[in-house]
């Protein structure tokens, strides 16, 4: 997607994160183990870039407290 398309995203849909798509039969496999859960487990459901995001702010936390 384009930064313009992503910016409308933002604007108008309130979406902050994007999906890249790197193989066809990876995004296949989440789709269809995304679609078996219910609408509450989906409700939980984060990108890995989210998760990377969450992990290194918590790291970040961590080693501000060893230091």
């Amino acid at each position: 997607m384009s930064a313009k398309g992503q910016e409308l995203c933002r604007s108008q849909l309130a979406l902050d994160h994007f999906y890249r798509s790197n193989s066809v039969a990876h995004d296949l496999s989440l789709a269809d183990r995304y679609f078996s859960l219910s609408e509450a487990e989906r409700s939980t459901w984060i990108t890995e870039s989210q998760f990377r995001e969450i992990l290194n702010d918590s790291m970040k936390w961590k080693n501000a407290w060893i230091n």
